[in-house]
């Protein structure tokens, strides 16, 4: 079973870009809805900070899936509402609110 610190301490130190591609392998592996979303959430994040917003919409819809409460559902509906608008796709932006 894969854990928030064997994923952290996988990633210590390590390029964006190789980052990225450990994530997506532990994603694969991960049995856990947690551990999935947060695999899923950090993903979003980094390919925010590299301006690669649809993939971060991407991998933000589908913790939005996994996420169990209806606050945080709206919460990471609200973040990639953002996403819409830094990607400049302002109608897909407005379809989210």
């Amino acid at each position: 079973m894969i854990t928030k610190a064997d994923i952290e301490e996988a990633l210590k130190g390590k390029e964006e870009f190789v980052k990225i591609d450990k994530l997506r392998r532990f994603l694969i592996s991960a049995d856990n809805l947690e551990i999935k979303k947060y695999i899923l959430l950090s993903l979003a994040s980094i390919n925010e900070s590299k301006g690669m917003y649809n993939d971060a919409i991407k991998n933000l819809d589908a913790a939005i899936d996994l996420s169990l409460t209806f606050k945080e559902k709206k919460e990471l509906a609200m973040k990639e509402t953002e996403l819409w608008i830094k990607a400049r796709q302002f109608e897909m932006a407005d379809k989210g609110l």
